[in-house]
């Protein structure tokens, strides 16, 4: 029980510290952030941050263009550890990934190239599509920003990092036209599967998502 009490005294200094509280704006490559964070010990914080972007593009992918939707959504639980207790930190944790985009081909010539098949724009009564990414993504990084320093007030806070989100599930559904017969319909659903399979080789580099974020703390 002495040993306990003793134990107990020794901590008390970094109990106290911990009640320490801090809130975080940014901006980054996984849209605008808010975050909260509190120190664990002398040199590691942990933090609590939510994600959300949206915009809307177009963009040209295994020779087919389409209006693309892209929609940031995630949620981190990251951890902070400070080797020379500056605001220098190298940073491990988390994230929920919600990250997903819709896809809607247009043409501009009046004709689609599926698979090296050229069909016109009357053939194909839609043609949509849609990428996602794993639900959970491990983060790695390093950065700027005590969220655990004794001096309250606003502070810098910027990082850099990756994201692993893992190979995307890319998905094309295509409608057929009443005037193509049956042959042709199917025809065409099996140049959209190929297609989707080009579609992901394009795009499967992105399991690697860079991470880059800069904003303001302020401790209280």
């Amino acid at each position: 029980m002495r040993i306990l009490f003793i134990a107990v005294l020794l901590n008390v200094p970094m109990l106290s510290h911990a009640a320490d509280w801090s809130l975080t704006t940014q901006f980054s490559t996984l849209g605008f952030s808010l975050g909260m964070g509190k120190p664990i010990s002398d040199n590691v914080n942990g933090r609590l941050t939510a994600n959300i972007f949206s915009y809307d593009d177009t963009i040209t992918e295994s020779g087919i263009d389409y209006d693309a939707s892209l929609d940031l959504r995630s949620a981190g639980l990251l951890f902070d550890w400070h080797p020379s207790r500056t605001a220098f930190r190298v940073t491990v944790g988390g994230y929920y990934n919600g990250n997903e985009a819709g896809l809607d081909g247009k043409s501009i010539s009046g004709t689609f190239d599926i698979n090296g098949t050229i069909y016109n724009v009357s053939d194909v009564g839609s043609l949509r599509g849609s990428v996602a990414f794993g639900s959970s993504a491990p983060y790695l990084g390093v950065g700027w920003g005590n969220l655990g320093s004794n001096k309250a007030g606003w502070g810098m806070s910027w990082d850099l990092g990756v994201l692993y989100q893992g190979k995307p599930d890319v998905g094309l559904d295509v409608t057929c036209s009443p005037s193509l017969s049956a042959g042709q319909c199917s025809t065409l659903m099996s140049d959209v599967t190929a297609e989707s399979q080009a579609l992901r080789s394009d795009i499967e580099d992105q399991e690697w998502y860079p991470v880059f974020s800069l904003g303001v703390l302020y401790r209280f």
